[in-house]
């Protein structure tokens, strides 16, 4: 291998051999794109050698070797997660919480949107105990008592009144 030979990909990021032997790509920033900082990162022997045998596709180099492993660095989210409790009117399942409250049922559920969220919507006694005393996830229920009907954007919920949210943890017991 020539140390000093410097292979170009198809987005303009190079391929070499540092001073200490070390294969090292250098990512050149990208507009509009998540590669937005130059860096310098090291690669393994196995994708630098499939750079010097010909393949130079950005693409096939993340497909084949999850090259965005060593470019990116994914962080760990240390913040502690919220400890839902249940009680006699509160359940947490899988992706949702079913409620008694004075005036009926309720099951609020996460959005799977952008952004996050959750929707809460009047329930009979009949899901409301189904829920609680089974490992049913929401798209079950869903499927099962067909709660279609009622999944529209008017029964969004606020963050700060949400179930998921800790402050609203009450003491129902």
């Amino acid at each position: 291998m020539d140390k000093d030979k410097v292979y170009i990909l198809d987005n303009g990021w190079k391929a070499y051999i540092s001073e200490d032997g070390s294969f090292m790509l250098h990512v050149i920033p990208i507009p509009n794109n998540i590669f937005r900082i130059e860096q310098r990162v090291k690669i393994t022997e196995e994708i630098f050698n499939a750079i010097i045998n010909g393949e130079r596709q950005v693409k096939e180099l993340f497909r084949e070797f999850n090259l965005h492993e060593y470019i990116i660095d994914w962080k760990k989210d240390d913040r502690p997660k919220p400890i839902l409790k249940n009680s006699k009117k509160r359940f947490y399942g899988i992706d949702y919480a079913v409620v008694e409250e004075d005036f009926g049922y309720f099951m609020e559920y996460l959005l799977s949107i952008h952004g996050g969220g959750s929707r809460k919507i009047k329930i009979n006694k009949d899901i409301y105990l189904k829920a609680r005393n089974s490992k049913l996830s929401t798209s079950d229920l869903f499927r099962e008592y067909d709660l279609y009907l009622y999944d529209k954007p008017e029964f969004d919920v606020m963050p700060d009144f949400s179930l998921f949210n800790p402050k609203n943890q009450q003491n129902d017991e």
